[in-house]
């Protein structure tokens, strides 16, 4: 997700399923006025004018040529709901989503996130079903001592979400960020969260492997010290690994880092980047957070990315503000940014449309974001659609 301040927003986010305050990968809001948020929403159209005009590309959307359109209907029962991040493929046939799940493995709805669960579509991707309940994956779940369900960080505990999945050969590969508390790191009651970045694979979409350290916080203070919600690609024989970055001491900005990985057979150790956003528009002027990356076939990457401006980068602030971008690069590390958000975030009492992930299957051309308000109660899918 984003940074600490998700991260801790997170625990919140689910405080009550219902009464969502933060988050963990995603963040911050600002309209007060529903109707005036529409009226701002950059490059979107009227959120009643479901399906107007044919489906479009990343591109498209980039260069003007696409807007973006709010169905009438959820494609997302409200069992997927939550302030979730979400991942979508089609694998043999199936077409797979996978999200952040705040229900138990128990069945039960938490106030913290348990894990990554699967959702599966039997109309080509037009409506969701969770499998199990929303039950997380058994290889993806949250441990945390005592009880898994409510936020605790007096006990040692191991939080999963933020998954991203692609294809890869004869497997799927799914990365995520993995938040692991130590109430003790620093002395008795000194506790940190560390977060990483990890992986499994899977042959079927439904069983994975034990999962694997690609990729360790930096050092306290550094740009890197928290690091979350990846993004993974192919690119020719390797992969391309996209993460946010945040120190703990609060002295820099959120931001996004890139690695290039030959592999993923161990940890990687090598030179981070940092991404550059080229200008940097005012409504970034904060910094990134969660974003997702899609390759087109002008050979182009883009990329959808919350954005922060105002005075924090934290949720239900009316000084802070939250926005869809999207950006174009040939490296993935220099960034051409589109002028104008995608999408505003609304009041300042919620983390606005945040998380953003690209949902490209088939017919299916859309962006993914929880909803806004009520915070976390729902997922949107923003239809992309060329201009008549």
């Amino acid at each position: 997700m984003t940074k600490k301040m998700r991260g801790l927003a997170v625990l919140l986010v689910a405080l009550s399923v219902a009464t969502i305050i933060g988050r963990i990968a995603g963040v911050r809001p600002f309209e007060l006025d529903s109707a005036a948020a529409w009226s701002r929403i950059g490059a979107v159209s009227d959120p009643d004018l479901a399906g107007s005009g044919p489906p479009a590309t990343a591109a498209d959307l980039f260069n003007g040529a696409a807007t973006l359109s709010r169905p009438s209907g959820s494609p997302f029962p409200d069992a997927i709901g939550g302030h979730a991040e979400t991942t979508s493929i089609i694998w043999n046939g199936q077409y797979l989503m996978y999200y952040r799940t705040f229900v138990s493995p128990a069945g039960d709805s938490c106030s913290i996130p348990q894990g990554v669960a699967l959702a599966t579509s039997n109309d080509q991707g037009a409506t969701w079903t969770p499998v199990n309940g929303g039950r997380p994956l058994s290889a993806l779940q949250t441990v945390q001592q005592g009880q898994s369900c409510r936020f605790d960080d007096s006990v040692e505990s191991t939080w999963v979400y933020a998954p991203d999945v692609i294809a890869d050969g004869d497997r799927l590969v799914m990365v995520f960020e993995q938040r692991d508390h130590d109430p003790d790191y620093a002395g008795p009651g000194q506790g940190r969260s560390l977060h990483s970045i990890r992986y499994v694979t899977s042959t079927d979409g439904h069983n994975w492997s034990n999962s694997s350290l690609l990729l360790s916080p930096g050092a306290v203070g550094a740009w890197d010290d928290e690091i979350g919600t990846p993004d993974i690609e192919k690119d020719g024989t390797g992969y391309l690994l996209t993460f946010h970055g945040h120190d703990a001491t609060g002295r820099m900005n959120q931001m996004r880092g890139v690695v290039r990985l030959d592999t993923l057979d161990h940890e990687y150790t090598g030179v981070r980047q940092r991404i550059n956003l080229s200008p940097t528009p005012d409504w970034a002027n904060y910094g990134v957070g969660k974003a997702d990356m899609t390759r087109e076939p002008d050979g182009y990457w883009y990329i959808i990315f919350e954005a922060f401006s105002g005075a924090s980068g934290e949720c239900g602030r009316t000084d802070t503000q939250t926005v869809v971008g999207i950006a174009r690069s040939a490296d993935a590390v220099t960034w051409s940014v589109a002028p104008t958000p995608l999408i505003y975030g609304r009041d300042g009492l919620s983390c606005g449309y945040d998380m953003p992930s690209w949902q490209l299957l088939g017919d299916v051309r859309g962006i993914v974001t929880p909803n806004d308000p009520p915070e976390g109660g729902s997922l949107v899918r923003w239809n992309i659609v060329g201009r008549p």
